[in-house]
C-alpha cells in the first residue's frame, strides 16, 4: 500500500473497507458522584451558559484561577488594560469630543482613536499583528498605493427588540480591504464606537457628526498623518504604514444618515445618480417607503454623478440655508435630496481640504439588506403566489420538501421548513413578502430554485414566475460565492441584476420597491474594490456587543463602560496566536480515542502516531466544514469514467467521516460518493452513494459544504456558484 504521504499530497485514496467506523470514546467509568458536584456547582452562580461554564472551567484547568476577582477588580483589570493603550504623543485610546446638541448646547461622545488602537496592537503582538505585517508584506502600503480603510456603521438592538429598546445603539467598526478573506471574521474588525441611539438623535446631523468625529481623529490628527505615512512596530524594525479612507459600508438607512441625503423616504433617494427619483403608485400609501418606485431599469440610462459634483450641490444648499426663506429652503433639500446640518460629515472642512472625503467612491451599499432583506424576499412571495395560483399547494409541499435536505451544518439552518407554516403564510400574503432572516432568505433560495425546476418548470408550468426567481438567485450566487472566490466580474454582475429586474417588472405584480435601483450601483461597487465586503460577518460581531449590553446595569455611564468593555474584549483576544490563519486548518484540535487510533492503523494497514481530531475544518476560502457534511473537493485528476452530460465534472463529492491531522497534515476520511449526473444550468448533480467506499483528501483540497438530500443509494446535491459557473 501507498505511503499516507502520497495520499495527502496527491489525490484520494479510495479503500474498499468492510469495516464499520467505530469511533466512539470509551466510557469514563462510574461519574455520579462528579456530575453530583457540577450540578451544585452550577446551581450556586448566576444565571449563564452550558457553554460559558465549560470555557471558564477549562481556562481555569489551563491556566489556573486569577487571584482577584470582585466587580471592583474586574473594574480596575479593564482600566489597567485601556490605560496600557496610550501613547505620549497620540494619546489615550479612549477619548472623548465635545458634540453639539441638534437644540443647541454641547454633549460628550467616547471613542476609541484609531491610530493608538493599531499602534497599541501592533505593540502587544498577537494574532492582530501578525495579520497586519504579513499582509503588508504580501501588499505594501505606499503613499502612492496606500491601503484602503473600510468604515462600518449600523444600529443595533441588544435585549428583547420587542421591548422599550432603551439600550439600541449605534456602532461604527474598522478594517482594511487588503485583509482579504480575513473580512469574514469578526475579530479583523477593529470597534471604534458603540452609542446609544438616545444619545445620537440628540446630536446636531446624529450618525454624520459622528463619524465626522471618529474620521478627524484619524485622518487629522496634528500629530500623525496617515495618508502621508506612520511608523508601527513589529518585525525588522516594523513598517511604514500609508492608508487612506476608501469605503463606507452600511445598509440604506445608516447611508442616509451618514451623508445626511434624504434616502428611500425622499423624492431623491439616490445620491449616485442625476436623474432617478421615486413616485408613490395612487393606490399605495404615498408614506411608506417601501412602496416608492423608480422606473429606470438599466445602468446605460442612469446619469451618474461625480464626487465634486455631489460636494458642490450640498455645498449650494449649505449657502442656500443662509439666503432664503425657511419654507423655500425645505423645497431645496426636497428637490436635492438632502437634509442639512450644519455639523453633517460632508461640511467637514479639515477632510475636505485634504481630499479625503470622495462619497460617491466611498459609498458601498450593504448588499446583504438590499437583497436578502430587500428585493428577494419580495420575488421569493410572488413567485410562489403565481405558481400557487396554477392550483399547485405550493406552500404545503415546500413545507414538506425543504425537510428533506440536509444542509451544512455550518448554515444553521435546519428549521426553514418552519417558514411554510400556514400562519406565517397567510402574514406573507397580508405584507405581499416573505417575512425571514438574511441567513434563512440565503438557504432558501437554492432549495426553492431546484423545486421550481425540478417540479414546476420542467413541466411547463409559471416559467416567467420561474425566470423571474432563478435570475434573482443567480445575482445571489455571483455576490455571495462569486466574489468570495473571486469569480464575479462587474459586467457578469451587471447584465445578471438588470435581468434580474427586467424579468420582475415584466410579471407585473408589485411595483419596484427603490432597493431594486441600488442593485444598479454595485458592478461599480465590485469595480472599485474587486470585492463586495459581507454584512454577515458585523451582524455577527453586533451579537458580541449585545452580549455585552443587554445585562449591563451601569446606565449612567452606559456608553463608555460599554465601549470600555468590547475594547478590553478584543484587546485580550486578539493577543491570542493564530486567530487568522492562512489556508485550511482544523478549528480546535484534540487527540483522537485510541478505538480511532485502532480504526486507523487497521485501515491504513500501517501504525499511525501522533494524530489529532477535529470537528470543523476551515476551508481555503475561510468557510467553515464540519463532521458529516457532505462536501466537493478537488482532485488533481478527474477519476476516469465520470464524465456527465453537460461536460467533464471538475470535482467530487463526499461526507466527511473525520477531520485530521495526521503528523501535521491536515486531512479528512471521507466516504467519497460517485457522481452519476452533472446538471450545472440547474445547479445540481445526483449521485451514487457506497457506503464502504472510504478515501483520504488533504484538507486543502475541500472546496466547500452542500446541501443534499438521500434516498437509499442515491443522492442529490445541490452546487454553489463555484462548482456550476
Amino acid at each position: 500500500m501507498h505511503q499516507l504521504s502520497f495520499h495527502l499530497h496527491h489525490q484520494v485514496c479510495i479503500v474498499r473497507f468492510h469495516l464499520p467506523l467505530a469511533m466512539a470514546s470509551s466510557s469514563a467509568g462510574p461519574k455520579a458522584a462528579k456530575l453530583a458536584k457540577l450540578q451544585n456547582f452550577k446551581a450556586k452562580l448566576p444565571a449563564h451558559t452550558q457553554a460559558a461554564l465549560s470555557a471558564m472551567i477549562a481556562e481555569a484547568q489551563k491556566h489556573g484561577l486569577p487571584e482577584l476577582h470582585t466587580k471592583k477588580h474586574q473594574l480596575q483589570a479593564r482600566e489597567q488594560l485601556l490605560a496600557s493603550f496610550h501613547d505620549p504623543v497620540l494619546g489615550p485610546l479612549v477619548q472623548s469630543i465635545d458634540m453639539e446638541l441638534a437644540e443647541g448646547g454641547t454633549t460628550t461622545m467616547y471613542f476609541a482613536n484609531f491610530l493608538v488602537y493599531l499602534l497599541g496592537l501592533c505593540q502587544q503582538g498577537g494574532s492582530y499583528s501578525q495579520l497586519f505585517h504579513t499582509t503588508h508584506q504580501l501588499t505594501p502600503s505606499t503613499f502612492d498605493k496606500p491601503w484602503r480603510l473600510i468604515v462600518y456603521c449600523d444600529e443595533i438592538i441588544p435585549g428583547n427588540v420587542l421591548g422599550r429598546a432603551t439600550r439600541k445603539c449605534w456602532c461604527i467598526y474598522a478594517t482594511f480591504l487588503e485583509y482579504g478573506q480575513h473580512l469574514s471574521q469578526e475579530d479583523a474588525w477593529l470597534t471604534l464606537a458603540t452609542e446609544r441611539t438616545s444619545f445620537v438623535s440628540q446630536l446636531d446631523a446624529g450618525v454624520s457628526q459622528m463619524l465626522n468625529h471618529v474620521l478627524l481623529s484619524i485622518f487629522c490628527h496634528p500629530a500623525c498623518n496617515p495618508t502621508q505615512g506612520m511608523l508601527l512596530p513589529g518585525p525588522n524594525g516594523g513598517a511604514r504604514f500609508f492608508f487612506t479612507f476608501a469605503m463606507l459600508l452600511a445598509d440604506g438607512a445608516a447611508q442616509k444618515l451618514a451623508w445626511s441625503s434624504k434616502g428611500d423616504s425622499g423624492d431623491k433617494f439616490c445620491i449616485l445618480c442625476a436623474n432617478v427619483r421615486g413616485s408613490a403608485p395612487p393606490q399605495e400609501d404615498p408614506d411608506d417607503p417601501n412602496q416608492l418606485v423608480h422606473t429606470t431599469f438599466k445602468y446605460s440610462d442612469l446619469v451618474i454623478v461625480q464626487d465634486q459634483e455631489l460636494l458642490d450641490s450640498y455645498a449650494r444648499l449649505d449657502a442656500k440655508k443662509h439666503t432664503t426663506t425657511s419654507k423655500q429652503f425645505e423645497h431645496w433639500q426636497k428637490a436635492t435630496g438632502w437634509t442639512w446640518s450644519k455639523n453633517a460629515l460632508l461640511l467637514s472642512q479639515p477632510l475636505l481640504e485634504k481630499g479625503l472625503l470622495k462619497p460617491c467612491q466611498q459609498f458601498c451599499h450593504d448588499w446583504m439588506h438590499g437583497i436578502l432583506q430587500g428585493t428577494a424576499p419580495v420575488v421569493l412571495y410572488h413567485t410562489l403566489a403565481i405558481v400557487s395560483q396554477e392550483g399547485l399547494p405550493v406552500w404545503s409541499m415546500l413545507e414538506r420538501y425543504t425537510k428533506e435536505w440536509v444542509l451544512p451544518a455550518a448554515w444553521k439552518c435546519g428549521h426553514v421548513h418552519q417558514l411554510f407554516d400556514k400562519k406565517k403564510v397567510e402574514k406573507y400574503k397580508n405584507s405581499q413578502r416573505f417575512a425571514c432572516q438574511a441567513s434563512e432568505c440565503l438557504t432558501l433560495f437554492p432549495l426553492v430554485r431546484h423545486f421550481l425546476h425540478t417540479l414546476v418548470a420542467k413541466h411547463g408550468q409559471c416559467l416567467e414566475a420561474c425566470e423571474a426567481f432563478f435570475a434573482t438567485a443567480t445575482v445571489i450566487d455571483i455576490i455571495h460565492q462569486g466574489c468570495h472566490h473571486g469569480l464575479a466580474t462587474p459586467a457578469a454582475l451587471l447584465q445578471a441584476i438588470e435581468k434580474a429586474i427586467q424579468t420582475f417588472v415584466h410579471l407585473d405584480v408589485a411595483p419596484l420597491i427603490k432597493k431594486w435601483h441600488w442593485l444598479l450601483h454595485l458592478p461599480d461597487t465590485l469595480s472599485r474594490f474587486q470585492t463586495l465586503p459581507s454584512c454577515f460577518t458585523c451582524e455577527r460581531k453586533h451579537k458580541v456587543i449585545s452580549r455585552f449590553a443587554t445585562p449591563m446595569v451601569a446606565t449612567k455611564s452606559f456608553d463608555q463602560a460599554l465601549l470600555g468593555q468590547v475594547l478590553c474584549q478584543e484587546i485580550c483576544t486578539l493577543q491570542e496566536p493564530d486567530l487568522f490563519q492562512a489556508g485550511a486548518h482544523l478549528v480546535d484540535c484534540h487527540k483522537v480515542s485510541k478505538k480511532t487510533l485502532a480504526f486507523l492503523t487497521t485501515f491504513l494497514q500501517e501504525k499511525v502516531e501522533n494524530v489529532e481530531s477535529s470537528l470543523v475544518l476551515k476551508t481555503k476560502k475561510g468557510g467553515p466544514c464540519h463532521k458529516n457534511d457532505v462536501v466537493a473537493f478537488a482532485n488533481d485528476t478527474n477519476p476516469a469514467g465520470i464524465f456527465a452530460q453537460e461536460g467533464i465534472v471538475p470535482f467530487q463529492v463526499g461526507e466527511v467521516q473525520l477531520h485530521l491531522k495526521i503528523n501535521g497534515v491536515a486531512c479528512a476520511l471521507l466516504k467519497v460518493w460517485t457522481i452519476v449526473e452533472y446538471i450545472p444550468s440547474q445547479q445540481h448533480a445526483t449521485c451514487s452513494v457506497v457506503d464502504d467506499n472510504l478515501g483520504f483528501v488533504p484538507s486543502d483540497q475541500i472546496v466547500c459544504p452542500l446541501a443534499y438530500t438521500k434516498q437509499e443509494a442515491e443522492a442529490k446535491v445541490l452546487l454553489p456558484y463555484q462548482l456550476y459557473n
